[in-house]
C-alpha cells in the first residue's frame, strides 16, 4: 500500500539507462533488472526524496566529524 505522505517522483533516464531497460526487458534478464534498480534507481529515488531544506552542516555533518576537530 502507498504511504500518503510520499510524494509523487518523476525520474529522469538517460538515453543509455532507456537502452539498458530495454535490453533488459527483451532478455528477461531479472538479475540484471536487480543489479539496475540497486545501481541506478534507487540513487535517483534517494536523490530525489532526501530533504533538501536543511543548513549545510547537517546534510554534511557524520558522526566522526566531531572527532576529526576536537582536540
Amino acid at each position: 500500500m502507498r504511504d500518503k505522505n510520499m510524494p509523487d517522483l518523476v525520474i529522469k533516464l538517460t538515453d543509455e539507462e532507456i537502452m539498458r531497460i530495454t535490453r533488459i526487458s527483451l532478455d528477461d534478464d531479472k538479475e540484471e533488472a536487480l543489479i539496475f534498480i540497486k545501481d541506478t534507481l534507487e540513487k535517483k529515488i534517494k536523490d530525489l526524496t532526501r530533504p533538501h531544506c536543511v543548513p549545510v552542516f547537517e546534510v554534511t555533518y557524520n558522526p566522526r566529524q566531531k572527532d576529526k576537530f576536537s582536540r
